[in-house]
């Protein structure tokens, strides 16, 4: 994916656009533009301090990185939790094992899918009713995959502790795998929505 980018991706960084800009029209009238130089050290200095401003200073990307954060110790311990519930409770042997793993894979897919639609939907909806754009329309489709997680990891919990049969438990972790997209996506995508650098043209 790293290597498509570079070839069917635009390039969208304002300061990088800008010293592709200046080159341009140095070339075009000799002389008249220089390309503005980046100083490796700030560059460096302001990567890394950045995220940790934004952490401190911002309540709305504090309280999504604490809700990140507990998503993703959800999601590995669901990891966890295979390797002994499927062997243990159900007898998949180690060759199979591993297909238990596939609702959680198909959860994921369609979720991307709904999500991908939906959300542009929602955006361009609330953008018509409202007259402008804001980056907290990203967040609306969080609403509806936030129950589809506990909703999972509930069956699933319950159905493998009593041994229902083992499709019921996967199919449920397909639920948890929509409500884990539905958490991680729209957080960041509000997250460079409302912090993005102005568009240089």
């Amino acid at each position: 994916m790293t290597i498509l980018t570079f070839f069917f991706l635009a390039e969208s960084h304002g300061p990088t656009l800008l010293r592709r800009t200046a080159r341009r029209l140095h070339k075009e009238r000799p002389g008249t533009y220089s390309s503005p130089k980046a100083d490796t050290r700030d560059v460096l200095l302001r990567s890394l301090s950045r995220p940790m401003r934004m952490l401190v200073q911002s309540p709305i990307v504090t309280g999504l990185s604490v809700y990140l954060a507990l998503i993703y110790g959800y999601l590995y311990l669901l990891f966890t939790t295979f390797s002994t519930v499927f062997p243990g409770q159900y007898g998949f042997s180690t060759g199979i094992s591993g297909l238990a793993f596939l609702g959680l894979g198909v959860g994921i897919s369609l979720a991307l899918g709904v999500l991908s639609w939906f959300s542009d939907w929602m955006q361009a909806r609330l953008t018509r009713k409202h007259g402008e754009s804001k980056p907290e329309y990203r967040l609306v489709t969080l609403v509806f995959g936030i129950p589809l997680l506990p909703i999972g990891l509930f069956v699933y919990g319950w159905t493998a502790q009593y041994k229902v049969h083992w499709i019921v438990p996967i199919v449920f972790t397909g639920f948890t795998g929509a409500g884990l997209i539905f958490s991680f996506v729209r957080p960041h995508s509000y997250s460079l929505n409302a912090y993005r650098p102005p568009t240089v043209p």
